[in-house]
């Protein structure tokens, strides 16, 4: 607590100049907001939030500085790094799942030389199966967390209303770590926790490295969106069987249906991979979107391959099944 009392006529000051510099900056504003475009309480020139997100993203890829500036100043309000991307990883993560998984069903049984009704049986077993255990997964996982920041605020806000100078102190000594001068973390500290919940959000943020927009989120939405994406795609590596039973009839070989499906199976591993690249860092390079799509794919591709050959080695356990019961 010396600290404190060591640095109190210096937090005092840093008070009196942000005030000074406050009503520096209200003048200002003033001065240069008689001489812009009024039309109520926005300009007809400012732009909508997923706009201003769009040409910030363009701006720092080509590293334009003056967009960047022009995006921020046109904006309505400040920016959210959270809209659809919010469910990207989910997304992803359900559609690759899905995919490799129906993908290996259908490798590991065109390996061993089953019929076309063999593969549809068995990938829609697991396309359904598996989707449901992904999705509900992603939403007990994701209320998991949500309780467990809860209960770390409830109980980081307790200890800031019962010890309030230990926390500070704990969040000094964490700024000092990062490398601050003890002398500005005093200060910096001194006026963060004048606001309650802000400052504790950033103990959370800083001390257990929690994010606290993470309790804004829909562990719901995002099972559910698992969950379809895990359908949609991994029914992609099926819809040649599909079409090879109503073609062929029962009992037909698979290898036929099978170049088509790895052939559509890439092409959604590819377009997959592209769009996690998109959404990942916002890119629209070309390049970028190809190495996403390539790296996805060959990931798909060594899972498959793998299941397609334990299919090949494990055929004779069928021949001689089929042996027994001939």
């Amino acid at each position: 607590q010396s600290t404190w009392g060591q640095h109190s006529t210096m937090s005092s000051s840093s008070n009196a100049t942000e005030t000074s510099v406050s009503a520096d900056s209200a003048k200002k504003s003033g001065a240069s907001g008689s001489s812009g475009p009024k039309s109520g309480s926005q300009s007809e020139d400012q732009i909508d939030q997923k706009t201003k997100f769009e040409l910030a993203r363009k701006a720092h890829l080509k590293g334009d500085v003056e967009a960047t500036r022009a995006a921020h100043a046109n904006a309505k309000h400040t920016e959210e790094h959270k809209s659809a991307g919010e469910y990207v990883k989910a997304m992803v993560f359900g559609g690759l799942d899905g995919i490799c998984t129906t993908f290996a069903v259908v490798a590991g049984v065109t390996g061993a030389n089953l019929s076309v009704g063999v593969v549809l049986v068995l990938g829609f077993a697991n396309l359904f199966a598996d989707g449901l255990s992904m999705g509900l997964g992603e939403y007990v996982s994701g209320r998991a967390e949500i309780e467990f920041i809860k209960g770390e605020r409830a109980r980081e806000e307790w200890e800031f209303e019962n010890v309030p100078e230990d926390e500070k102190q704990e969040m000094v000594d964490l700024y000092v770590e990062k490398g601050l001068e003890r002398e500005d973390a005093v200060i910096v500290i001194d006026i963060l926790s004048k606001k309650k919940d802000f400052f504790v959000d950033q103990m959370l943020n800083d001390e257990l490295g929690l994010a606290v927009a993470d309790i804004d989120g829909s562990p719901f939405k995002q099972g559910l969106a698992m969950f379809f994406a895990f359908v949609v795609f991994g029914a992609v590596p099926l819809l040649a069987f599909i079409v090879a039973r109503g073609v062929q009839g029962a009992g037909k070989s698979t290898r036929d249906p099978f170049i088509a499906s790895c052939l559509m199976t890439a092409a959604a591993m590819f377009v997959l991979g592209c769009l996690k690249s998109r959404f990942e860092s916002g890119g629209t390079k070309i390049t970028q979107l190809l190495w996403g799509g390539c790296v996805m794919l060959f990931t798909g591709a060594f899972s498959s391959g793998v299941a397609y050959a334990i299919g090949v080695i494990l055929e004779f356990l069928i021949k001689d099944d089929k042996a027994k019961c001939g």
